[in-house]
């Protein structure tokens, strides 16, 4: 299907057999070959894909209002818009903010953005005032297209961001451009040619989760996508089942490419390393490279690495490795196991402490239903003291002193809750379940 096909980091392949020999085969490098196609950038290679894809096959339907489009009317919606987008000044580089509900509006006119060069970021219904004060500030976007949910909930802030020069709305409000009004506009989808960009441009600025503090702007550029999308479309052969392990900074990392035997809790892990992915674990303090069953930060270089954060260059290492903040190892077969984040990791007089090695503990107890652990600093960042968080079972009974003993009889001398324990009717936790140990730590800053 491609024309031109090439290895993105052609430079790493390059220096492979070095780099293994010098860490003594301790980087993992996946399987099979990542190609991007050499000639397009993300846009072109879109529009080319959906002009040679069945234009009335697939459909893309909104599942609440039951609407729908097919490819043909998709790529038609996303030209109109581009077009129209132009027309009003939108240019290459600029930022477009798409904002509300998800409609089926809305992935046609986030493809018509990227389409004018521009880069595009989004922000949905219910961000609350803070986060939306937080994203838009920190992209300032110039063009807001919105849904008018949103300009009826949140109209009164943006009008007082100075920095947005026009707001359009999907579906038409009085005094402002409309998206319908756009795609009204017939453009010959065949001779339509998106804006010209480099690979370095950025098409799309995602989100960081936010776990360790406000959420951070993703930078991907026109290379990023072509490798992303790359990625997410790899074939394994014979493959039944597929557990992926990512983030919103790498996209895909590992891969599940075995079917374990489910009955075998060994064998369940985060999978392999995905195609054109290398991976190395380091320990945290000395960020040596580590072998195989040796617990450390995982580090991942990839082609489909952002650029960087909004505002601050790219993290990498010396070679090129982003450092994840997620604990792990892998075995002798190169399977990977996630531990812990690094961040939740306790350190105490020199260890570091996994939560999850301790709250699996606390867990075994008769009366606990939930369990979270965290470090209590006692000595700046160089000593904390384990404090388990339990949730007891509905009807049970049990004493923090019980608890503490119980924990403390069945780990290591250095893992035990020597902050004690602290009963709550719930864990924090974010609307994905995760439990919010930021939270706790603030609990024990108040004590």
């Amino acid at each position: 299907m491609f024309t031109q096909l090439i290895k993105l980091l052609s430079f790493i392949n390059a220096m492979r057999d070095m780099e293994v020999s010098e860490q003594n085969n301790m980087y993992v490098h996946g399987e099979g070959e990542l190609m991007v196609p050499a000639h397009l950038n993300f846009s072109k290679f879109v529009l080319d894909r959906l002009r040679k894809g069945n234009l009335d096959g697939a459909r893309l339907r909104y599942c609440i209002t039951g609407e729908e489009l097919n490819v043909r009317e998709l790529t038609q919606r996303a030209v109109s818009t581009a077009a129209a987008l132009m027309r009003l000044g939108v240019a290459r580089c600029e930022v477009v903010m798409v904002a509300g509900e998800l409609c089926t509006a809305y992935l046609p006119t986030v493809l018509a953005v990227v389409f004018t060069g521009a880069a595009c970021t989004s922000i949905d219904l219910e961000c609350g005032s803070a986060i939306l004060l937080h994203k838009f500030n920190l992209t300032k976007p110039k063009y807001v297209i919105c849904t008018r949910l949103f300009w009826e909930r949140y109209g009164d802030i943006l009008t007082g961001l100075d920095y947005i020069k026009t707001f359009i709305c999907f579906d038409g409000l009085d005094n402002m451009e409309s998206v319908e009004d756009m795609v009204k506009c017939h453009v010959d989808v065949d001779a339509f040619q998106p804006v010209d960009v480099s690979g370095n441009d950025v098409g799309l600025i995602m989100y960081s989760s936010g776990t360790t503090g406000m959420s951070k702007g993703v930078l991907l550029t026109h290379q990023n996508l072509l490798a992303r999308f790359e990625l997410t479309g790899y074939v394994y052969p014979d493959v039944k089942l597929m557990n992926i392990y990512a983030s919103s900074e790498l996209n895909i990392i590992t891969k599940t490419v075995i079917v374990f035997d489910e009955s075998n809790a060994e064998n369940i892990c985060v999978g392999v390393v995905a195609p054109g992915v290398t991976v190395k674990v380091v320990n945290v303090e000395t960020r040596e490279a580590l072998g195989p069953e040796q617990r450390g930060e995982i580090c991942v270089r990839s082609p489909a690495l952002m650029k960087g954060y909004l505002g601050a260059p790219l993290p990498v290492d010396e070679q090129g490795f982003y450092p994840t903040g997620d604990l792990g190892y892998y075995d002798i077969k190169k399977r990977f196991y996630l531990v812990d984040r690094l961040t939740d990791v306790i350190c105490y007089i020199g260890y570091m402490v996994s939560p999850g090695d301790i709250e699996s503990v606390l867990l075994q107890h008769p009366a606990v239903s939930e369990a979270a652990v965290v470090g209590k600093p006692v000595g700046g960042e160089v000593v904390e003291l384990p404090v388990g968080f339990v949730v007891l079972k509905p009807g049970a009974v049990a004493t923090v002193d019980e608890l503490q003993e119980y924990v403390d009889q069945r780990v290591s001398r250095y893992m035990q809750l020597r902050g004690g324990v602290r009963i709550l009717h719930e864990l924090p936790r974010n609307p994905r379940r995760k439990i919010l140990r930021k939270r706790l730590r603030d609990i024990l800053a108040l004590e």
